[in-house]
């Protein structure tokens, strides 16, 4: 367990009277025959300082063990006649779970994922990277909580230009995960070896190791140094996670660029609707809802259905499965307290497959009806 701890106290120190200036002085001249006097007159009054002692205490800890440590303090005053405290927000914690990099390390920093599994979809949607993201995504809140408890709440002036001195130095280091990147994308096409990350990795130590030795000759080298390590972890996490992003998104423009468009979940109901036929036969593949309304022993005279939106087409009869049964049990609908219809006759009993992809909305289906001259629609 990663750790980080940051503690403010409040101290009363003394209170101090002095006399102070108010307002602006006034100069009076005075003529007389020896010549012209000037006097200044100034209006003053006491006032009383009061003086507490802020300090503020961070512990950077893995477990029982103190990785670094320091504090930092400074003098507060305020005028008036009230002796009360700033407020001080006392001890404030962030916690970091390192369980799946340990583990990492103890099998040798070598990271694999098992293709065989049926939940290993994509390069980014699998078990192994879906836990390497939860853990950066985690590690990435740690480092900007622990940046946020830094901030000393003495109104100090000097954390700001800290923070920008550590960001900058952090936007200037070398950055391996780009680096990895650029060798997989080189003209020769060789595939990057153990041998290339062993010397990018030594690259980015020694960049590391430049900036904090730059920033320990500064007067606040611990603090600063901190900052700049807590920056390179969020930086190195949101590095990671944007690299997978990138590599999902290079594998999908591959297979658009194969198949030559993006697939929807309508090109793959129609793909399913195309192949249905083929093994199921015109007898039990699914057809189209549309039926014709008629009176008995008369021509139709209109046609009921059930449209949905099927690929290109703006919309087409839905594809059901259905059960015929000639006589089936008798229907009774109330349709009033005292008024109730029972319907007999023949019954179909209806199903249908939706597809949808992740992130899509389902697809919408409309009740349709069309008669002579005259035609509805129901959604």
């Amino acid at each position: 367990l990663l750790g980080f701890s940051s503690c403010v106290s409040c101290s009363f120190l003394r209170t101090e009277e002095k006399e102070v200036q108010v307002g602006q002085a006034q100069v009076q001249e005075t003529e007389t025959m020896l010549g012209t006097w000037r006097s200044t007159q100034r209006s003053k009054t006491k006032v009383q300082e009061h003086f507490w002692n802020w300090t503020s205490q961070w512990r950077l800890f893995l477990v029982n063990s103190t990785l670094a440590s320091g504090h930092k303090g400074s003098q507060l005053k305020s005028l008036g006649d009230v002796t009360e405290a700033p407020t001080a927000s006392g001890c404030q914690d962030a916690e970091l779970d390192i369980s799946w990099l340990l583990r990492l390390r103890h099998r040798g920093a070598a990271f694999l994922v098992n293709r065989s599994r049926q939940s290993c979809r994509t390069p980014r949607r699998n078990e192994e990277v879906q836990e390497a993201v939860s853990f950066f995504q985690r590690l990435t809140v740690f480092a900007r909580r622990a940046v946020e408890l830094l901030r000393p709440g003495d109104g100090s002036s000097d954390w700001a230009a800290e923070l920008e001195d550590a960001r900058k130095a952090s936007v200037q280091m070398f950055k391996p995960i780009l680096a990895l990147f650029a060798l997989e994308n080189n003209a020769s096409g060789r595939p990057v070896l153990s041998a290339d990350v062993d010397t990018v990795l030594d690259a980015y130590q020694k960049s590391l190791d430049d900036k904090l030795h730059t920033i320990e000759r500064s007067e606040s080298g611990g603090l600063a140094r901190l900052v700049l390590l807590l920056t390179e972890m969020e930086s190195l996490s949101l590095q990671m996670m944007s690299a997978v992003d990138a590599l999902e998104g290079m594998l999908y423009q591959q297979l658009t660029s194969a198949l030559g468009k993006s697939i929807h979940s309508s090109d793959f109901g129609e793909y399913m609707d195309f192949h249905g036929r083929m093994i199921l036969g015109d007898t039990y593949a699914p057809a189209p809802f549309v039926y014709a309304v008629r009176r008995h022993q008369h021509h139709p005279e209109g046609t009921l259905s059930i449209e949905a939106k099927v690929g290109a087409a703006s919309e087409a009869p839905l594809r059901s499965f259905a059960l015929h049964l000639p006589e089936g049990r008798p229907m009774r609908v109330e349709l009033s307290s005292a008024t109730s219809v029972t319907l007999t006759g023949e019954h179909y009993l209806h199903a249908a497959i939706f597809h949808r992809f992740a992130k899509e909305r389902p697809q919408e289906s409309c009740g349709s009806t069309r008669g002579r001259g005259s035609s509805a629609a129901s959604c």
